[in-house]
């Protein structure tokens, strides 16, 4: 996953690396809560999209907006409602995918 990130983001060197790790961590952490799910692989590809968006944000945490030359830049609370839409459809198809089966 690091590496797919690292190229997404246009990243050449492991200058970089322990940061996204770390987000890397932090966005596991966040989707397994947020879902309910375990299953990384299951939850790589909006991992990989939250931890871009988080990587972009460092430095503008705790902003709400900011103004360059008459240029207004507002920024979410949160994950854009891509990622948690995402999140949401992950959590409702967990649903039902409890420790018991029917039998017939």
């Amino acid at each position: 996953m690091l590496e797919d990130i690292k190229t997404l983001l246009g990243l050449n060197n492991s200058e970089k690396d322990e940061v996204i790790q770390l987000l890397v961590n932090l966005a596991t952490d966040d989707a397994v809560a947020k879902t309910g799910c375990n299953d990384i692989l299951y939850l790589q590809s909006v991992i990989t999209e939250m931890v871009i968006y988080k990587y972009n944000r460092l430095g503008t945490e705790g902003l709400e907006s900011e103004n360059y030359s008459g240029i207004t830049y507002k920024y979410e609370s949160d994950y854009p409602e891509s990622i948690l839409a995402a999140l949401e459809t992950i959590k409702y198809s967990q649903k039902g995918k409890g420790g018991f089966k029917i039998l017939w």
